[in-house]
């Protein structure tokens, strides 16, 4: 494998907006956050009241701006003015630095996940990855990340050897190198088609040593290039549900007979109308929903 650059997450100078709102209604706005991929949050609770004072990080004013507008919908209009919005120009950010604010360490599946190197963790039965997210989604902390992560356990422990995988829509890197992690002779193709989530990803894949069996790919889809690296045992797929119902053609014809296929970024309410696309060529193993958000593990169906 080519040989994995240094990138600096630096910006001589970013925007910052602030803003107030109630707890409750904080993994609504993680959610609208996770649309705008050049937008990095930080959030802590007010210990004096159920609130959770937010700090929103991002190139331009504009984007701010246009993220608020859209955020306005979650709240009454009496709520808007109790916001206390605020953009204002702010000095040279470290955009690692402030993705791992409020990112404390927690359990997955069989993975033990923080930002940094140093911090331990009490049990030799949970496998490290520590995640710097810059401007990519994808720390664990999300519902549907996590999700993933317990499927990919629950795949170990039904195959006990990978030779190929595929993770489309890689973000930072931490599906593709979980399963690096479980299957250290595998071979991993990590695949986003951001040029931000790309370079996150490979400095990840450094931070974990997995650059050995890891490639990282740019595309929107699953290209003929990547066809031939086929078939693929697993392919991972945590997107928005129109991105899987498109793809799910092309992952079912570059999936081996038998292979497995994980698809989560799914709200629950969205499974009904997802069904019909892969019945008739999966059998489904495994349902996860936490909150409201589902993952699915799925078997493709011989000769499907």
């Amino acid at each position: 494998m080519q040989a994995v650059p240094k990138t600096s997450h630096i910006i001589p100078e970013t925007y910052q907006m602030t803003f107030t709102i109630e707890e409750a209604s904080f993994p609504f706005l993680e959610d609208m956050v996770e649309e705008f991929p050049d937008i990095v949050m930080t959030a802590a609770p007010d210990v004096s009241s159920a609130l959770m004072q937010v700090q929103l990080y991002a190139e331009t004013e504009k984007t701010l701006q246009q993220f608020f507008v859209n955020i306005l919908g979650l709240f009454s209009p009496d709520q808007h003015a109790q916001l206390n919005m605020k953009i204002e120009a702010v000095a040279a950010q470290d955009w690692v630095a402030k993705s791992q604010e409020g990112f404390a360490p927690f359990q997955a599946g069989d993975f033990y996940i923080s930002p940094h190197k140093e911090d331990s963790f009490s049990s030799d039965d949970h496998i490290a990855l520590h995640i710097q997210a810059g401007h990519a989604f994808g720390t664990g902390t999300h519902e549907s990340t996590s999700l993933c992560l317990a499927l990919i356990t629950e795949y170990t422990q039904r195959t006990p050897s990978l030779e190929k995988a595929l993770d489309m829509g890689c973000g930072t890197g931490i599906l593709a190198m979980a399963v690096a992690k479980q299957f250290p002779q595998s071979q991993i193709w990590a695949v986003d088609n951001d040029i931000k989530a790309i370079e996150v990803t490979k400095s990840n894949c450094q931070l974990n040593n997995v650059t050995h069996n890891i490639e990282i790919y740019q595309a929107d889809q699953l290209d003929p290039t990547l066809a031939q690296q086929g078939p693929f045992q697993l392919i991972t797929a945590n997107l928005f549900a129109n991105l899987i119902i498109q793809m799910l053609p092309r992952f079912t014809q570059n999936l081996a007979d038998d292979g497995y296929l994980i698809l989560s970024g799914l709200l629950t309410k969205q499974l009904e109308s997802l069904r019909p696309h892969v019945a008739s060529d999966y059998d489904l193993i495994q349902h996860l929903q936490k909150n409201e958000w589902s993952a699915w593990l799925l078997k493709k169906k011989p000769c499907a």
